[in-house]
């Protein structure tokens, strides 16, 4: 007698049956529940969800920049201002680094505004 294992998944408060999955699925599946701690059923909600992460990262880089903007200043004019280099101040504009607390706070005193409204998406 062979052993067939069935998976389940709660759905609106019932339990319904996962349609079984080819080895290809099943591998793009356990990587996909690995990322960032979001489980995806499907590649095509992946995909979304990047999406999505790009989108974010991209209007978190545009409000650093209007408020760099609004004061007036150059990308070299507002790291010498802070203290850094211009280098890294366009990491973190561009959602590559994030900086320190000690550092979001001063940036957020420089702009005049709060580090949730900087940084927190």
């Amino acid at each position: 007698m062979e052993n067939k294992r069935e998976i389940f998944k709660v759905v609106n408060g019932e339990t319904v049956p996962m349609p079984q999955k080819t080895s290809q699925e099943s591998i793009e599946s356990a990587c996909a529940e690995r990322v960032g701690g979001v489980y995806f059923t499907t590649t095509d909600e992946l995909e979304k969800y990047i999406e999505k992460l790009k989108e974010e990262k991209y209007l978190k880089k545009q409000k650093m920049r209007a408020y760099r903007d609004n004061c007036g200043l150059l990308i070299d004019e507002a790291a010498t201002l802070l203290g850094i280099s211009k280098t890294y101040l366009v990491k973190i504009e561009n959602g590559e680094k994030d900086p320190t607390l000690e550092l979001a706070l001063k940036i957020a005193k420089f702009y005049k505004t709060t580090v949730d409204e900087l940084f927190v998406e």
